[in-house]
């Protein structure tokens, strides 16, 4: 497998101003070890995000809230 994955992002900030400076990617070498990290972690995302957005929809419908 040849090639790289990307990781994240980051951004600098501006030493005079504070402003963040252009984000810039982050990568790593594309190894199987390392796709397999990465396919594991999104599905972990999947899970944590599914559950807080049925906690939202939950606390909306018991509060009376219409969410289309």
């Amino acid at each position: 497998m040849n090639g790289f994955i990307q990781v994240g992002v980051t951004a600098a900030r501006d030493p005079m101003t504070g402003d963040f400076l252009p984000a810039v990617p982050l990568f790593i070498e594309a190894t199987d070890a390392a796709q397999k990290s990465a396919d594991s972690l999104i599905e972990d995302i999947q899970s944590l995000f599914a559950a807080r957005f049925a906690a939202y929809m939950d606390a909306t419908e018991a509060a009376g809230v219409a969410v289309p």
